[in-house]
């Protein structure tokens, strides 16, 4: 699994010191960054969770050699 950018309190605290050096708050950091991603917002640490729910899960059970990007578009791959 691949993961983007999740807002976690790693990312709040960065997102909190480039604020600071900007005069700025967390949430108009967050805003700038995210219109840079292709969906337009953070991942949540919730969306992470589920996902590696399912893949620890029965339903997963035929699931091999995966590769999942969970990361709003970021990777841009087509295959």
């Amino acid at each position: 699994m691949h993961s983007g950018l999740i807002r976690t309190p790693t990312w709040e605290r960065a997102a909190d010191q480039i604020a600071a050096a900007r005069s700025s708050d967390r949430n108009a950091v967050f805003e700038e960054m995210a219109r840079q991603l292709p969906l337009g917002r953070y991942g949540t640490p919730e969306e992470v969770a589920a996902l590696v729910t399912f893949m620890a899960s029965e339903e997963a059970s035929y699931l091999s050699g995966a590769a999942i990007d969970l990361d709003g578009g970021m990777g841009g791959a087509v295959y």
